[in-house]
């Protein structure tokens, strides 16, 4: 949903790319993000977790960089671009966003509604997950 609206908005975008760290280690990307005449680009890793704290959003974010970082270099060069960012994106399983999730996307050009479907097909997708666990549980 996060590519696709990023794209309605001018924006280039990939999904799930491989690429290659500094220490030559590899690693896959959810989205990868640019406007092609600035050349500035995005690495965006939207990440599903039960909400824990308040610090969580920052904590996804400093793990989602320390993830993706090494392979800026892979990722300029590959797409011609000048800036790289990496962000980390908590989405709650319960459907919250924080608030600097929310904001960033919206900077992006992401529109509440666009919000709203993301926030719902977390509860959805966390439903299925917990249907799935108590209906295929095997009794030993």
């Amino acid at each position: 949903m996060i590519a696709k609206e990023l794209q309605k908005g001018g924006m280039e975008t990939r999904e799930e790319i491989h690429c290659i760290r500094n220490n030559g280690s590899t690693a896959c990307v959810d989205i990868l993000a640019w406007n092609a005449v600035s050349k500035k680009g995005y690495i965006l890793d939207p990440t599903v977790r039960l909400e824990t704290s308040i610090e969580q959003p920052t904590e996804v974010d400093n793990e989602k960089k320390s993830i993706y970082e090494p392979s800026l270099s892979y990722f300029k060069d590959k797409f011609h671009l000048e800036e790289i960012k990496v962000y980390g994106l908590l989405i709650g399983s319960r459907g919250t966003i924080p608030r600097l999730v929310a904001n960033f996307l919206r900077q992006l050009g992401l529109t509440s509604n666009t919000l709203e479907e993301i926030a719902i097909t977390a509860v959805k997708g966390s439903c299925r997950i917990l249907h799935n666990h108590l209906h295929n549980h095997i009794a030993l």
